[in-house]
């Protein structure tokens, strides 16, 4: 019995092997043909930009650009909430793209703060959520910050002092 294999099964594995590589290439190349982006054509939209924007008005943008170029275009004001997810939204015929703001309360608040005087709060701000933002002298009652009232637009809260607490008295002389 011979070891090498003859003329006939050589064109037989030949061919195989041809056509494993055939099916192998159209594979790949089919592959590569679906891999490619579609070609979109560059479609303007116009868009109505509203809210907490410098420059609101109508913008003339690709479909591709979207809320960040319109965002570029109208200049978000530093009130501006961006945070969330915001999307144009279509009223009709028309696009329009909303910026919401964070809105504000203003109070004056006097007693034991560091710096008295009217402070611009988030709305739905409470007593208890004042340590976020106003420094409080060392003397402040511990107990009035912890409040859940929320505070009132134009209100003047007088910040009470622990108790016991005494006045230094300056020396004259």
């Amino acid at each position: 019995m011979s070891n090498q294999l003859h003329i006939r099964e050589w064109i037989i594995v030949a061919l195989f092997l041809g056509l494993l590589l055939g099916i192998s290439a159209f594979a790949l190349a089919k592959n590569c043909w679906n891999c490619q982006p579609p070609k979109v054509p560059h479609e303007k939209i116009s868009v109505k930009v509203t809210g907490a924007v410098a420059k609101p008005g109508t913008y003339t943008v690709s479909k591709q650009g979207g809320v960040s170029a319109l965002l570029s275009l109208a200049e978000p004001l530093p009130n501006a909430i961006l945070t969330e997810k915001i999307k144009i939204q279509k009223q009709g015929s028309d696009s329009i793209l909303h910026i919401p703001c964070e809105e504000y309360t203003l109070v004056e608040l006097v007693g034991a703060v560091c710096k008295e005087g009217e402070y611009k709060l988030p709305k739905k701000t409470r007593i208890c959520d004042l340590p976020k933002f106003v420094e409080f002298s060392p003397d402040v009652d511990p107990s009035f910050l912890k409040r859940k009232r929320l505070l009132k637009e134009g209100e003047l809260l007088n910040i009470p002092k622990r108790i016991g607490t005494k006045k230094k008295k300056k020396i004259t002389g």
